[in-house]
């Protein structure tokens, strides 16, 4: 479903590396018009602390591209795509994905829309225009972010939206989707995080357990040793169930370790036009872990 009247595209034929997407740049000559998608990127971080802390951050772009099929891998040319292990697995963070290795996309033209909102159940938070910086001679236009890390914020309570005013050939849009829960009752071998003067033995799996929402969500789990790099990181994906078994391999040889439990979920934009682009959410929950001695 396009967000804005035809247009020409514009033609280039080049070959691109960028954030693990190779792909070679189509010729869209041919192409009769073009099609505008809304992709909103929505994310998260709660810790469970003495001092609880959340971050929140949201990112907008209207992609004009030539062929509908070209969306998923325009989303990676202008955002850093989520890099998950197959479900049930662990791996060390930052693994490549090559799930889109070749694709074959035209030039995105990043879409003036006017004066963007984004709307919560509690709260309607405009969001800033910025010229996106050109991506191997890709990508050119704007990007729309929030001001404040802590201007969107879940819970969402099942409902989020989006509005924008219009400006030249893009139409005015009202659109909504349905952001998940933040992860809650998390527990850690039965016992409710956080963890607060119990014993985790070190030498045995750790079962996680927390209130599942929808089958289609990934509940995916980020292990840090205390102290940690970056290069340290282990990352587990799991469904979203309600229970899952971290194994021994990849839980620190460590005093400590932070777990952050994000839940995952893609899920389409619609107006009372049809569907009109995607939505990523990421929220999460943190909290710090300590471990029995060996």
């Amino acid at each position: 479903m396009s967000l804005s009247k035809p247009s020409t595209p514009l033609i280039f034929s080049a070959a691109v590396v960028f954030l693990g997407c190779a792909g070679e740049v189509a010729d869209a000559a041919d192409a009769e018009t073009s099609s505008t998608k809304a992709w909103l990127v929505v994310e998260q971080s709660s810790s469970l602390s003495d001092v609880p802390t959340v971050r929140s951050h949201a990112s907008l772009w209207f992609l004009r591209i030539a062929e509908e099929k070209d969306f998923d891998a325009a989303t990676h040319l202008v955002s850093a795509r989520l890099q998950l292990p197959p479900v049930g697995t662990c791996q060390p963070a930052g693994v490549p994905d090559d799930q889109i290795a070749s694709a074959s996309i035209s030039r995105v033209e990043l879409a003036y829309a006017g004066d963007v909102h984004v709307r919560t159940q509690r709260a309607s938070i405009p969001l800033t225009v910025r010229f996106f910086p050109n991506v191997a001679d890709l990508v050119s236009g704007v990007m729309y972010t929030i001001h404040d890390l802590n201007d969107v914020q879940a819970p969402f309570d099942g409902w989020l939206s989006l509005t924008a005013t219009g400006s030249g050939e893009f139409e005015p849009l009202e659109a909504s989707t349905r952001p998940p829960p933040l992860p809650e009752k998390l527990s850690i071998n039965g016992v409710t995080l956080p963890l607060v003067d119990t014993v985790v033995p070190r030498e045995a799996p750790i079962w996680l357990g927390w209130a599942p929402d929808s089958d289609g969500d990934i509940i995916y789990i980020d292990i840090d040793p205390v102290p940690s790099a970056s290069v340290d990181r282990i990352r587990c994906a799991f469904s979203d169930t309600g229970l899952a078994e971290i194994p021994r391999q990849a839980i620190p040889d460590t005093t400590e370790m932070m777990i952050a439990v994000h839940r995952s979920r893609d899920v389409a934009l619609r107006s009372d036009r049809g569907e009109v682009g995607m939505a990523h959410f990421d929220l999460a929950v943190t909290s710090r872990v300590t471990f029995a001695s060996p």
